[in-house]
């Protein structure tokens, strides 16, 4: 039985999570999630974190973020490595800076 978070969302089929499980890969993960994008309510913390949990390489987020604490959250509840927004950018909706500062505030390791 396919993992499904949403059944209106995606669903992960065993074959393609079990690769990833088993890949020695360098290359990381990225997890788009693309229904998820126009909700800009947070990433998917169960998925990301199910992948994150299971693989040998970094796994990054991606989709759904619509406000900088989007960003904390996934990295609070998830071993992903990396996440990743573009919309919230390109609409001026948030700015870099205000997602790096509310990282720094708490705690989350982030580049300058």
């Amino acid at each position: 039985m396919p993992y499904t978070s949403h059944p209106a969302h995606y669903t992960l089929h065993p074959p393609a999570f079990n690769w990833q499980r088993t890949s020695y890969s360098l290359k990381p993960c990225v997890l788009p999630l693309l229904p998820h994008c126009s909700l800009r309510a947070g990433f998917d913390h169960e998925l990301v974190g199910l992948v994150s949990d299971a693989v040998k390489i970094p796994v990054i987020a991606s989709s759904g973020a619509g406000q900088p604490s989007h960003f904390t959250d996934v990295f609070n509840a998830t071993k992903c490595s990396a996440a990743l927004a573009a919309g919230i950018f390109h609409r001026d909706e948030v700015t870099i800076s205000q997602v790096k500062d509310h990282m720094k505030a708490n705690a989350i390791p982030t580049r300058v």
